[in-house]
């Protein structure tokens, strides 16, 4: 979750900086939300590698993935398309969760 926050984050400020200049990715982030977007990035690598359903780790690589390539992206419409696409990724993720949790939960 502290990924996704700190991904949108980045992302607001992106848009509001092309609001302000009509020039998209040349406003840097601060370095607070940039180390915290790091951060949180690191810790779910960390904790995907534990991860024994290959599914979770999939859809945890596809979060990542999107997000990344969300913060460095090009222009205001590839930013709209890939957040979509992260969000699409992270409900994929959070089903899965479910899924196993619902199963856990029969078996117990």
């Amino acid at each position: 979750m502290q990924l996704m926050r700190a991904t949108a984050a980045i992302n607001h400020e992106d848009v509001m900086a092309f609001r302000k200049t009509g020039k998209w990715g040349m406003q840097l982030v601060g370095d607070e939300l940039s180390e915290a977007h790091r951060l949180a990035n690191a810790r779910v690598t960390i904790l995907r590698v534990r991860v024994r359903d290959q599914t979770v780790r999939d859809f945890v690589g596809d979060v990542q993935a999107n997000g990344s390539s969300l913060v460095i992206c090009r222009s205001e419409q590839e930013s709209t398309r890939l957040m979509g696409t992260l969000f699409g990724a992270f409900d994929n993720l959070n089903g899965r969760i479910g899924e196993l949790l619902r199963h856990i939960d029969d078996e117990g």
